[in-house]
């Protein structure tokens, strides 16, 4: 059943529904007065689909108008009890339909979101590839532009999902890209090898040095996730591998008790920098195994990176490394789910 159909179905069932057995509250009904509030709701709706000229939502409005009409004219036929459930079936349309546009409206905010941030993806890979001179990353570069140029294109004529897909892809691409860029994937690989290496060596000097409950408690979460990070990279996804390990870096600084002093601007970025590409990483892998609600923390994770990015510039430096925790601690969470493959 196509979505229209289904949103006509939900009109049918609701109207009938309303148009059951009169209950013996309609007895008491002040039609004047559910009418007002049903053309309020009805002007509400209106501005709100007209926002996002969303096939659904139209037909749930017209659906609105249709049955407030039909009130009115019972109303002068004098039958009132018919008419109040009528009026009170437009009340319900109406407001169906503006959480049916409104819940768009967020989808299609955070999508815009997304794509912005894979642009500024672009616009940083494009210098290096320039500078490589590399041909076979300047090939991938121009194979990104055109999926993210399809991207928006489908975001504009409202096919999110599709517009989600694309700027995967394009992200993906630009990623390739800069690999190529920088020397390949061997070179990477060697370098996600060593940054491996470097945790498990700072673990192993903080074992001894760690006393506290909470302390032990961050280590051992620490080596949780440079666990995964060593799964992540025998499975062949570098790049969260990457970022795994540089969390459990952060863990491990936490369990000393460097985390409760009060951190140096350069450190909150770093922290920033590392939870974003971690979140891109994973989003990558969410999208492509269509796991929707892995995708959905992710968008969360993306909003409190947003909100540290702004505490920073503000000099709220504590609220920046609170949103930027609750960020990283998202984005382990979701590899985690992935990992478990719960992450529908």
């Amino acid at each position: 059943m196509t979505p229209r159909l289904v949103f006509v179905f939900l009109i049918t069932i609701l109207s009938v529904g309303l148009l059951g057995p009169a209950p013996v509250a309609m007895a008491q009904c002040d039609f004047q007065m559910e009418a007002e509030r049903a053309r309020i709701l009805i002007d509400r709706a209106t501005e709100v689909v007209h926002r996002v000229d969303l096939a659904e939502a139209g037909e749930i409005l017209r659906a609105a108008r249709v049955r407030l009409k039909e009130a009115f004219d019972l109303a002068q036929r004098d039958q009132r009890d018919l008419a109040c459930r009528l009026v009170r079936a437009s009340q319900s349309l109406a407001q169906k339909a503006i959480e049916v546009a409104t819940r768009n409206v967020r989808i299609l905010e955070e999508l815009e979101h997304r794509l912005q941030r894979t642009d500024e993806l672009l616009r940083d890979s494009a210098s290096m590839v320039e500078e490589s001179g590399s041909p076979e990353a300047r090939r991938f570069l121009s194979g990104a532009m055109e999926q993210q140029k399809k991207a928006w294109s489908a975001f504009r004529h409202r096919r999110p999902r599709l517009a989600i897909k694309l700027t995967g892809m394009a992200r993906d691409a630009a990623q390739r890209a800069v690999r190529f860029a920088e020397g390949g994937g061997g070179d990477r690989l060697r370098r996600v090898d060593r940054e491996i290496a470097r945790t498990d060596r700072f673990l192993d000097e903080a074992k001894d040095r760690v006393l506290d409950g909470n302390g032990r408690n961050a280590l051992e979460r620490a080596q949780e996730v440079q666990a995964r990070a060593k799964r992540q990279l025998h499975q062949g996804h570098p790049g969260i591998a990457l970022g795994l390990t540089r969390q459990a870096r952060i863990l491990i600084r936490r369990a000393l008790g460097r985390g409760d002093t009060q951190p140096k601007v350069a450190d909150v970025k770093a922290m920033i920098e590392t939870t974003s590409a971690l979140v891109d990483r994973l989003q990558e892998v969410a999208t492509e195994g269509g796991h929707d609600r892995a995708f959905r923390f992710l968008q969360r994770a993306e909003r409190l990176l947003d909100e540290a990015q702004t505490a920073l510039e503000k000099g709220q430096i504590r609220q920046a490394v609170v949103a930027v925790r609750s960020a990283s601690a998202l984005a382990l969470d979701v590899s985690e789910m992935l990992e478990r493959g719960d992450g529908e």
